[in-house]
């Protein structure tokens, strides 16, 4: 499943892409809500903070979507181990 080297441990060129991709996510989602709220605190144009706070408001839904979708993978990989350990 995980290679291993010779000491027996898990190199991180074994960790799954999926879960790179989460964790890239995370990061950007993170980062990008940093810098609006840092835009945020420097306009003083009314019309351009509400649309900051909309574009906030909207990817602020997004790091709960990725606690869901880890849960899922997770819940798919325990129940295909189950599936091969029951097929032997």
């Amino acid at each position: 499943m995980f290679a291993m080297n010779k000491k027996g441990q898990v190199g991180v060129g074994a960790v799954p892409g999926f879960v790179w991709a989460l964790v890239q996510v995370g990061i950007f989602v993170g980062i990008g809500l940093l810098i609006l709220a840092k835009f945020r605190d420097t306009s003083s144009n009314a019309t351009v903070n509400t649309s900051i706070d909309t574009t906030i408001g909207a990817v602020d839904d997004i790091p709960t979507w990725l606690a869901i979708l880890v849960v899922m993978i997770m819940a798919g990989i325990v129940v295909s181990l189950i599936q091969i350990f029951r097929s032997r």
